[in-house]
């Protein structure tokens, strides 16, 4: 059966190819053949996805043709692929005469794909060259109202339209929701009322007036009438379910309500309505996960895979697939992924990048490359052979292939994200800060691109670069938590956390977050005023309980400050109301065991604290790093080794562990081991300003080539390493010269 079906497939696509090759025969007649009149017909006759081959070839041939771009671009979206249009239509851009259409598709897709901050900036870009342009204007003020937070801007450009065309249609939604974002309610009740008037006299098609009647409801919830307004989705949705603007709407305002399960419903009938139209299928499978009924989301996605339509087969594998992924189910999903691939001929680069991420994430690095291989996009290749070499631990080898990759494309945000990341594991530190700088302006959001060059940037000291990284576009990209405790950090070692905006104070109030961020002020603090500034701003939080588990690294850091200061008795004894107060926490009691260790207390004491840790977190990281260091002190490295081992296991993230591997390997004298490890560690940690020393200590012992030797110091040096890193810089790079 199986055969069959795909001789079937292979047949009509045959056809398929067969009717296409006789449309462009009979379009461009007998003359000699021209691989651009052939896409141009291609277009006329709506076969996008057809073109979609030569001008791949095109692209490579003539790569500064704006036209081709430009078409390239267009045939993305219209096959459903308005992620890899972006930079075709970019470079159709940069040539005067497709500015306008190119910047018009682009934007285009943009919206589609809810991206309103490239559109904004790309409608900008066509405003201003053709500031009357009706369709921008028009499509300007829909990505206005779709960040939520420029209503007035969308106002303006809605009047501006109706000045320059008073009869445009079109436009009277998105003036009527903006004014109901201003909370121009009487306005926005008059607007609405000129609209039906108009829509009436025009006779209206069945979306407008589904716009229209979510915009009635919307309105209604504005005046304070969340009654009628619940009534007229009732009615609006009974007229239109399928009609997803109006689907869109209805659902934000019931999970609003916490009517969560009123969503579902609205969703399930939007969805048999549409003849499983596939967004809102997705946005339905979400909706059921969430609330724990994953055996019907996975049935409904399985469902929709059994469509005779080979590409509505193909995307319903492919959603599927990434269900299985996020439900942990690699293999099932690559599986998934490859019933999709067997349902197309010509599979997208999208698809092919999807699988290969796929294989990748599950740590099938072969068949990834392999996978890679066939996709036709050089930037798609690069991503996924440089991440497979990155994971491999090769990053001087991950930054070449992501170099190679952004040549074709080097406005890809993901690209120069990744080629940062290797920058940053080789050590490259500049180049880093380069590729996550050109990533952030590329495209704010989507990575931690901010995050990072603003943590190297706080490393090195340079608090106004890191301020500026992690507040770049601000109002179009709010933060995340670990962008906002960056921040925190950033202000409080500047001096200036008494001021924090209101938007860092609403998003750290939680009890749950708030042990985070009086942590993090207290960084800052320390760093700029040394423990006793720490110390007080940890003592001075309000509404800071010390005893919840929640508030950990505040009270860590509490401990820390009082050891610095030489107050080891009174660290000692907070650490231990703690641990008594809250016995089921294994935190406390590693924190009351390097309170007891720092006091020089009887180390069996020590130990049954760590022990108490174990028994409630039998692979907790501090508490076996703390008994490695007993152990250390009485001469069994080697238990003290596979311990730490332990420790790095459990807490990948945390730099001390790999540091203390080195020293014990050194103890055992394995330095060739030490070395390696730490080179393993600084992949992962490159700001380490203390491995980065201890590194370059060990090669000038063994003498080294000095270049690698004086790069490690100046990092360490760099990142803080103090006056034994500078001591260390002038005498070797003295001793070179």
């Amino acid at each position: 059966m199986r055969r069959a079906g795909l001789q079937s497939r292979q047949s009509i696509s045959s056809i398929h190819g067969l009717q296409s090759a006789l449309l462009i025969a009979l379009l461009l007649g007998c003359g000699a053949f021209d691989p651009l009149e052939e896409v141009r017909a291609l277009h006329r006759a709506g076969l996008y996805e057809d073109s979609l081959g030569p001008l791949r070839e095109l692209v490579e041939t003539k790569p500064e043709d704006a036209e081709i771009h430009y078409l390239y671009g267009l045939a993305l979206i219209r096959s459903g692929e308005p992620s890899l249009a972006q930079f075709p239509l970019e470079r159709a851009m940069e040539d005067s005469e497709w500015l306008v259409s190119a910047g018009i598709t682009l934007a285009s897709g943009a919206i589609a794909t809810r991206n309103q901050d490239t559109a904004l900036q790309v409608l900008g870009k066509v405003l201003a060259a053709e500031p009357d342009n009706i369709q921008a204007l028009v499509m300007r003020a829909n990505a206005y109202i779709l960040t939520r937070r420029h209503y007035e801007e969308a106002l303006m450009d809605a009047d501006r339209v109706l000045d320059l065309d008073p009869d445009n249609l079109p436009i009277l939604p998105f003036r009527a929701v903006a004014l109901l974002g201003l909370a121009r309610v009487g306005e926005a009740g008059a607007a609405l009322e000129d609209m039906e008037r108009r829509y009436k006299e025009e006779g209206l098609e069945a979306g407008d007036t589904s716009r229209y009647c979510g915009t009635r409801a919307v309105f209604a919830l504005e005046k304070g009438d969340s009654n009628a307004a619940d009534r007229i989705f009732k009615d609006c949705l009974e007229r239109f379910p399928a009609s997803t603007s109006l689907v869109n709407a209805a659902i934000q305002f019931h999970e609003a309500n916490q009517r969560p399960e009123r969503a579902i419903e609205i969703l399930r009938a939007a969805v048999e309505a549409s003849g499983g139209e596939r967004n809102l299928l997705v946005a339905l499978v979400l909706r059921l996960q969430a609330t724990g009924k994953a055996e019907e989301a996975e049935k409904l996605l399985r469902k929709a895979t059994e469509s005779p339509q080979p590409l509505l087969a193909s995307s319903a594998w492919v959603d599927l697939a990434g269900y299985l992924i996020e439900q942990e189910q690699r293999d099932e999903g690559i599986e998934a992924f490859q019933q999709a691939l067997e349902l197309i001929p010509d599979p997208s680069p999208q698809l092919l990048f999807q699988y290969a991420d796929a294989l990748l994430m599950s740590e099938r690095y072969e068949e990834a490359l392999k996978a890679a291989k066939r996709n036709p996009i050089p930037v798609y290749r690069a991503l996924i052979e440089g991440r497979v070499f990155l994971a491999q631990g090769d990053a001087a080898k991950a930054l070449k292939r992501f170099s190679a990759g952004l040549i074709d494309w080097p406005d890809h945000a993901a690209g120069r994200y990744y080629a940062g990341l290797a920058a940053e594991s080789s050590g490259q530190i500049d180049r880093a800060i380069e590729e996550y700088r050109y990533s952030i302006r590329a495209r704010s959001g989507g990575t931690d691109a901010q995050v990072r060059l603003a943590r190297l940037h706080l490393a090195e000291g340079q608090l106004k670069h890191a301020l500026t990284a992690i507040r770049h576009n601000l109002s179009d990209n709010p933060r995340d938590l670990e962008g906002t405790l960056v921040e925190l950090e950033i202000l409080s070692n500047l001096g200036i956390a008494q001021r924090l905006p209101p938007r860092i104070l609403e998003a750290v109030q939680p009890a749950e977050i708030w042990g985070r961020a009086v942590a993090a002020v207290a960084a800052g603090a320390r760093t700029r005023d040394g423990p006793e500034a720490g110390l007080a701003a940890i003592e001075s939080a309000d509404r800071l309980d010390l005893a919840n588990p929640a508030s950990t690294p505040a009270l860590d850091a509490l401990i820390e400050d009082l050891v610095a200061l030489g107050r080891e008795e009174d660290a000692v004894g907070r650490a231990a109301a703690i641990a008594e107060e809250r016995p089921d926490v294994a935190a406390f009691h590693v924190i009351h065991g390097l309170a007891l260790d720092a006091n020089s207390a009887d180390p069996g004491q020590v130990r049954a604290a760590y022990d108490r840790a174990l028994e409630l977190e039998p692979e907790n990281a501090g508490a076996l790093a703390g008994i490695a260091r007993i152990i250390a002190r009485s001469g069994d490295a080697d238990s003290a080794l596979r311990l730490l081992e332990r420790a790095a296991a459990a807490a990948p993230d945390e730099p001390e562990y790999g540091r203390a591997i080195a020293e014990q390997l050194i103890v055992l004298e394995r330095s060739d081991e030490a070395e390696a490890r730490l080179e393993e560690h600084l992949f992962r940690h490159a700001t380490d300003a203390e491995a980065a020393l201890r590194l370059a200590q060990l090669r000038e012992e063994r003498g080294a080539e000095r270049e690698t030797t004086n790069a490690l110091a100046r990092r360490a040096v760099r990142f803080g390493g103090g006056d034994e890193a500078r001591a260390f810089l002038d005498r070797v790079a003295g001793s070179g010269s």
